[in-house]
């Protein structure tokens, strides 16, 4: 809640540090619209690149494999083979143009 009382606060504030000679609604409301527009926009484009991600086999692939290669460090952190191990085949499976 406190978050979004301050997000709220700064996009009051910020059109008023922006257009500091506007003294009237009526001159206002077209910035305000303005702004909600920009901001439904911007909105929008994050809702499609998250979206994309979500729907891209690959990034699911890249998550699972992260995910196992952690839970695979955690039970065999005693083991500098398993260590090893991990990190090689962690590193064969990256794409080559990201490999060392």
């Amino acid at each position: 809640m406190q978050s979004a009382i301050s997000d709220l606060r700064d996009l009051i504030t910020q059109p008023q540090t922006q257009h500091p000679l506007v003294k009237t609604e009526a001159e206002a409301l077209p910035i305000i619209n303005a702004e909600f527009t920009e901001i439904k926009q911007s909105q929008t484009d994050q809702r499609a690149t998250l979206r994309k991600q979500i729907l891209n086999p690959e990034r699911h692939a890249q998550a699972v494999k992260a995910t196992l290669v952690e839970v695979a460090k955690h039970y065999l952190e005693e083991s500098v083979w398993a260590k090893a191990a991990i990190t090689y085949f962690d590193k064969m499976s990256e794409t080559p143009d990201r490999g060392a």
